[in-house]
């Protein structure tokens, strides 16, 4: 196991990144969490994995609950069927939830975890590619409310992280496809030469060969935690993370869910991209160069604007938005993107043009 130290101004943890489940039990008696145990997963990720990690914890009372699969699960009645859970078997706040699965999963139980009695321990063992380089780490927590993304939420790190990557390599195409949206959302972020590496890594990563995925998940962890480090609440630098996200999550929720978290991050990333290039910032050729990467790993997807009433009504909504202007995370160039919140609305509608115009062109 390889072990990556989180260290925040209210808690430090640990990400242990190996290719099995052999250490849980270990890992889980040192943070003492070794009496009452729920793990917490949905149909599809217990069915695969949970016997796997119930061979291995030696806790004195162990139980599974199974979520319903994919975000409009994401919600505070999802939350309360765990409650009852809990309470029925005399949960405590030195009980502990075991996050098995993607975001949506590590999402809820999270939450679930952080408002339990106040509180109570936490472990996040993410499955997919999406959770395993950036949701699983930071601690943001939360669930969906009236079809808005994240509404109600709040900030609770784990005790610790494990990430087995050999569960990555059993996704189907689609989930390690929209995974790698949030890499390249790094890339685009933080390091001109890791958008290097994707380009010429297309490939290996879509391939899942262990060297290149082992590398971009220790490279990606390390971009979240710095950037968490220091703005753990997210009012700096942190909200750079969000790069993609402001019409991401809008796309999200008007597709009611059908398209994946980083499918629809992707879309967001080639928004403000083009956003950035209209606003004189992103050059043209650097663009290309983003456009391109994501089209390579087939995220280039189109998706129906048409109701523009409806999307800015969503980015009203959206949690980053202050004071009824709406926060875009705009590239200057790649490995460095700017905070901005002063966007005129003709630019914005020409970017949603453009890259309309785009989409025909290419798809």
């Amino acid at each position: 196991m390889k072990e990556i130290i989180a260290g925040f101004g209210s808690k430090k943890y640990e990400i242990y990144i190996g290719n099995n489940y052999d250490s849980m039990n270990t890992y889980l008696d040192e943070h003492k969490i070794n009496e009452k145990i729920l793990i917490v997963s949905d149909l599809n990720v217990g069915n695969i994995y949970e016997e796997e990690l119930l061979k291995r914890i030696k806790a004195k009372q162990v139980i599974t609950y199974h979520m319903g699969i994919g975000e409009s699960y994401k919600t505070i009645e999802t939350m309360q069927q765990i409650y009852d859970v809990l309470r029925r078997n005399n949960f405590n706040r030195a009980s502990a939830i075991i996050a098995l699965g993607g975001g949506v999963v590590g999402d809820t139980a999270g939450f679930t975890a952080a408002t339990f009695m106040r509180g109570m321990k936490f472990v996040q063992v993410p499955t997919t590619v999406i959770a395993a380089v950036d949701s699983s780490v930071g601690g943001k927590t939360g669930v969906n409310y009236k079809n808005v993304k994240n509404m109600v939420g709040s900030f609770y790190h784990p005790d610790f992280v494990y990430i087995n990557t050999s569960t990555l390599r059993t996704l189907d195409k689609r989930q390690v496809v929209a995974g790698i949206a949030e890499i390249i959302k790094y890339a685009v972020l933080y390091d001109a030469s890791f958008f290097n590496y994707l380009c010429e890594n297309t490939t290996g990563l879509l391939n899942l060969e262990s060297d290149k995925l082992n590398y971009a998940v220790r490279k990606c962890i390390m971009f979240k935690i710095d950037a968490v480090f220091g703005d753990e609440y997210d009012n700096g630098k942190r909200q750079l993370l969000n790069f993609g996200h402001t019409i991401g999550h809008v796309v999200e929720s008007m597709s009611d869910y059908s398209l994946f978290h980083g499918e629809a991050v992707a879309i967001g990333m080639m928004f403000e991209c083009i956003l950035s290039n209209v606003c004189n910032m992103l050059r043209t050729d650097e663009l290309e160069k983003v456009l391109n990467l994501i089209n390579r790993f087939g995220l280039n997807r189109n998706f129906d604007f048409t109701d523009m009433n409806r999307v800015y009504e969503l980015l009203q909504h959206d949690k980053k938005a202050e004071r009824g202007n709406i926060k875009f995370i705009l590239p200057d160039r790649i490995g460095n993107c700017v905070i901005t919140s002063d966007i005129k609305e003709d630019k914005i509608n020409k970017a949603f043009a453009l890259l309309k115009e785009y989409w025909n062109k290419t798809i």
